[in-house]
Order: structure tokens, then C-alpha cells, then sequence
């Protein structure tokens, strides 16, 4: 709970995401569940700081098919003091930090080929209310 807080804490944390259709016909939970899962983030994708893609199955292929990954980007809070990308790949038994620029950069091309990609976020949130509609009723 207190990581989806930051979202809507002052200053509000970014949140770009780009997230697989094939993620949102995957029931878990069941009907009720489901239900209120996309209308929670259809009310998040609402918020300035909040940009969220669908990449839909007429997409194809991608760039990102062997797994999710995730781009942590972090303020300078000090003059001269800089941070860099930080990705997190995270799989059964653990999770693997990638912080050298070679190792990350690859991961901000895909990410930025998936966002290309993806429907912009006003068609993404059409594609989620109207699977609402269709799958969950309102």
C-alpha cells in the first residue's frame, strides 16, 4: 500500500509503465477481484505523474519477450551529485540490480521501443474500460 501512496504523495513519484494485453485477460483472483484491479488503475492512469501503455496483442512480437524489467530513476538531490539508472530484474529466487550505464542503456531502448509501440495512454485506458465493460461488467 505504501508504495501506490507514492503516486499521489507531495511530490509525487513518476510512474511510466508499459504493460502486456495478455496481463489483463489473466484472471487473478476471480470476477470481483479483477474488477476492481482495472478500475483502480484506470483512476491511477487519471493522475498527471501516471503514464501507462497497453502493448496490444495486434502489437506482435516485442522487444521486451524474455521477461519484465523495471528502470529506477533517481533525483539529484545534491548540486554536482548524480545517480544513474538503476534496472531490476527480478525472477523466482531473487533479483539482479544492473547499475553500469553498459548494462542499462539496452533496457532504456527497449522500454522507449515498447512506449513506440504501445497505445498511447488515452487509447490504453479505452482498451481497459471497455475490457471492463465486455469481460467484468461495470
Amino acid at each position: 500500500m505504501r508504495r501506490q501512496q507514492r503516486l499521489t504523495d507531495d511530490p509525487p513519484l513518476a510512474f511510466n509503465v508499459v504493460v502486456n494485453e495478455a496481463a489483463l485477460h489473466r484472471s487473478v483472483g476471480g470476477t470481483d477481484v479483477m474488477r476492481e484491479q482495472l478500475k483502480f488503475l484506470l483512476e491511477r492512469m487519471e493522475l498527471p505523474n501516471v503514464d501507462a501503455r497497453i502493448l496490444p496483442f495486434e502489437s506482435g512480437a516485442h522487444t521486451a519477450s524474455e521477461g519484465s524489467f523495471v528502470i529506477m530513476k533517481f533525483p539529484s538531490l545534491l548540486e554536482n551529485v548524480t545517480f544513474g539508472d538503476v534496472v531490476l530484474i527480478e525472477y523466482r529466487v531473487g533479483a539482479l540490480y544492473l547499475e553500469a550505464e553498459q548494462e542499462t542503456q539496452p533496457f532504456s531502448r527497449v522500454f522507449e521501443r515498447l512506449q513506440a509501440t504501445a497505445l498511447d495512454p488515452r487509447e490504453s485506458a479505452k482498451r481497459i474500460q471497455h475490457l471492463l465493460n465486455s469481460r467484468y461488467g461495470r
